[in-house]
């Protein structure tokens, strides 16, 4: 919101910002390569965005330090050609800001610090939902954060603005940010008061949580609260010794609990992360387990359609069969009667011809004996024809027999023939 109302006010911005998001509607307004390379370097020094430890950049090693401030050198040189001034908002610099201001100073640049401060509940819910870092860890981080950028901003041209004050009368914030600044330019931006009011509207405003929530949470109500309260008193004066002590106390009091805790965390993410990664690869090996049962459940699912499909085709081939082997059953059972019928018939055929047989046979017999009985009577016959042919009155009466013929002849009107 602060970079988007001195943008208007006419301060040049990166060539390369990071746009819109689902967190972000309006825009991150942060230079990609600046975001990027503080990202890199975060990194190598085994530290993230998310980290609340101090970071000792005398500790580091050196060349780490050159080239990242050489990279640095070339961004800033290449941005600021052909501008008179540069706008840059980058919320990784509030812990590592010290090479990054000696960089503009190199180049001879006036450095002024805008320090915008926002409900520390609020931050925290935002990185919740974001990065799902938890409440009180998010807490800490606002903590390092803030104090570190209060501390290295320190000496310089700077200025603090809260969210709420900025929400409520942007105008007047701004007034009074370009005093703090020596900036008169800053009056310019009352020229886009239209496009001011789009932007800075309270309906846009994400996570929004009451200052007295600070009060009434029991982790809040001390070291955070004693935070929030002392950097917001730096608003009216941005250089107030007693603010500034304050702080100087509750980055002490940071440290402590840094030195006390921040290890023994440390070793617990380590130990927490160790287990993930273990729990990673066994869910890794469960998927792929999953992945391989679900093929041979797909498997198994097409031979069942496939077995079913058999069973459908076998189902209606046996029902076919069955039709087949039902009607052929009754043409046998038919068929079995026709023979039992068509047996009882030869059986009373056999019956009849054996009794006709018989008959034949005793017909057959009488007859034999009857045609022995006629022979043996022709026999005699002829014996006894032969007797009288032989006899002498057979030859004396042959011409009257002659004479008998010739006359039955005639009667029968017969021409003799000899």
């Amino acid at each position: 919101m602060v970079t988007r109302l001195l943008n208007l006010a006419g301060l040049h911005l990166p060539d390369d910002l990071l746009g819109a998001d689902r967190g972000n509607e309006e825009g991150h307004w942060e230079p990609f390569f600046l975001m990027a390379r503080n990202q890199a370097f975060l990194k190598a020094i085994d530290s993230s965005p998310n980290d609340w430890a101090k970071i000792d950049l005398t500790a580091l090693p050196a060349d780490l330090l050159m080239s990242y401030k050489a990279d640095l050198h070339s961004w800033i040189a290449a941005q600021r050609e052909g501008c008179d001034s540069l706008l840059i908002k980058e919320p990784r610099l509030c812990r590592m800001a010290d090479p990054l201001l000696d960089v503009l100073d190199a180049q001879g640049m006036q450095t002024r610090i805008i320090l915008p401060l926002r409900n520390p509940l609020e931050v925290a819910r935002s990185l919740e939902v974001r990065d799902k870092t938890p409440l009180r860890e998010g807490l800490l981080i606002w903590l390092r954060h803030v104090l570190d950028a209060e501390r290295v901003s320190r000496g310089r041209v700077r200025s603090f603005v809260t969210y709420e004050a900025l929400l409520a009368d942007w105008a007047g914030q701004t007034r009074r940010m370009g005093r703090d600044l020596g900036l008169d330019a800053l009056q310019q931006v009352h020229d886009h008061s239209e496009a001011v009011d789009a932007f800075i509207n309270p309906t846009s405003r994400h996570h929004s949580i009451s200052e007295h929530a600070l009060h009434e949470i029991g982790y809040t109500a001390g070291m955070v609260l004693r935070a929030h309260e002392t950097l917001t008193l730096l608003c009216a004066n941005p250089d107030a010794a007693a603010p500034m002590a304050q702080c100087d106390a509750l980055r002490r009091d940071l440290d402590e609990i840094e030195a006390l805790t921040l290890p023994l965390l440390r070793d617990q993410v380590q130990i927490l992360e160790t287990q993930q990664a273990e729990l990673n690869t066994q869910r890794s090996h469960s998927d792929d387990l999953a992945r391989r049962l679900t093929a041979q459940v797909t498997v198994l699912r097409d031979l069942q359609k496939s077995v079913d499909e058999m069973n459908r085709s076998a189902q209606g081939h046996i029902r076919t069969l069955s039709a087949q082997v039902a009607e052929r059953d009754r043409r046998l059972r038919a068929h079995a009667v026709r023979v039992k019928t068509q047996e009882a018939q030869e059986a009373q055929l056999r019956t009849r011809l054996t009794e006709a047989f018989d008959r034949l046979r005793a017909e057959q017999a009488r007859a034999h004996a009857e045609k022995t009985h006629l022979q043996a009577q022709q026999a005699s016959l002829r014996a006894e024809l032969n007797g009288l042919r032989r006899s002498t009155s057979w030859r004396i009466t042959a011409p009257l027999r002659g004479l008998g013929g010739a006359l039955g002849r005639l009667r029968r009107g017969r021409t003799p023939t000899s």
